[in-house]
């Protein structure tokens, strides 16, 4: 893939001095985004796509377009460790020796659930407890094992905090943790230039997951997640560069809708939780997830923060049985 056809097919634009190249995934988003910059020391990559030939091609060809080096990259950011955002970080990293930084939070996860050959022994515990059969711990298991060459090789990591700086174009953005996709997920925002590079937390096009679930530490990643989103909504933001599909104007509209989203799916959990359930059977009742893996994994997870959320509220009970926790609604 050449430089010419990423400008003329829309793989690379820029906005605001910033390129956004799209990198494919073999997921159902099929791509996310990519982003580069110019900052005081060099050029920054922020969020990198998974490693595959096609998308080393297209970075290498991006660069050609912009008319710069892999040398001349001087950091790689990535707003959380998902797959997607950053697999080709040990790759840019062996050629152009410069630091990654992963969100704290996010360190440990991927340390605990993907740079392992245990990842079965470690989740399956918090598995059970949600009511999800062995089966599809193994089957999740397997999955990761799959898509786990797409990270490689691994990069050394240095940490993103909460509070960092970036300088990009002469700006400041500061990092700013929106915890929920990932317990770590950091986004980039400048004051001066009302951008805001968001990550998964809102984008155009979908809701995704906002639960990091069997990975998470978060015990209320309901309320942590939408109280986030509330304080993102106060800040002024002109545009958002988001980690799939198009730039888009309308934040706080996004917020707004994502929370009317998650309000009304708990509602629907409360109501559906006419009998004792674990999290699992709760979730198939009410959605019928398809077979892929991750849309069941992903599909449990909220269903299992909405149940906890109403645990919070004193909505729904819950006590082990089995190994696995039983929800139903409080009898008061």
């Amino acid at each position: 893939m050449n430089s010419s056809y990423l400008l003329d097919n829309g793989w690379l634009q820029k906005v605001e001095n910033i390129y956004i190249l799209k990198m494919f995934m073999p997921f159902p988003l099929r791509e996310n985004n990519c982003f580069l910059s110019e900052s005081d020391e060099g050029w920054v990559v922020i969020d990198t796509g998974v490693n595959l030939e096609q998308n080393r091609e297209i970075f290498t060809a991006a660069l050609a377009a912009i008319g710069i080096s892999f040398h001349q990259i001087a950091g790689i950011y990535l707003t959380h460790y998902h797959h997607d955002h950053s697999g080709l970080a040990g790759w840019l990293q062996e050629i152009c020796a410069a630091p990654v930084y992963l969100p704290q939070p996010d360190l440990i996860t991927f340390k605990n659930f993907i740079d392992t050959d245990s990842y079965l022994e470690r989740a399956w515990a918090t598995c059970l407890l949600a009511g999800w059969p062995l089966e599809l711990t193994q089957q999740l298991d397997n999955d990761i094992k799959h898509i786990n060459p797409m990270l490689k090789p691994l990069p050394e990591f240095s940490l993103l905090l909460e509070g960092d700086q970036l300088s990009l174009n002469g700006q400041l953005y500061d990092a700013i943790s929106v915890p929920g996709h990932t317990d770590g997920h950091i986004v980039f925002h400048s004051s001066a230039s009302n951008l805001l590079f968001s990550g998964d937390n809102v984008v155009a096009h979908a809701i995704l997951h906002f639960t990091d679930w069997p990975h998470t530490r978060l015990s209320d990643p309901y309320d942590v997640h939408l109280t986030a989103l509330r304080q993102l909504k106060e800040m002024n933001c002109d545009a958002v560069l988001p980690g799939h599909g198009k730039v888009f104007f309308n934040l706080g509209e996004r917020i707004d809708l994502i929370i009317s989203h998650h309000a009304k799916r708990m509602d629907l959990t409360y109501e559906a939780l006419q009998s004792p359930m674990t999290a699992w059977q709760l979730a198939v009742n009410i959605f019928n997830p398809r077979d892929y893996i991750h849309i069941k994994r992903l599909v449990l997870a909220e269903t299992l923060a909405y149940l906890e959320a109403l645990v919070n509220e004193g909505l729904v009970e819950r006590e082990l049985l089995n190994g696995s926790y039983v929800y139903h609604r409080n009898s008061l």
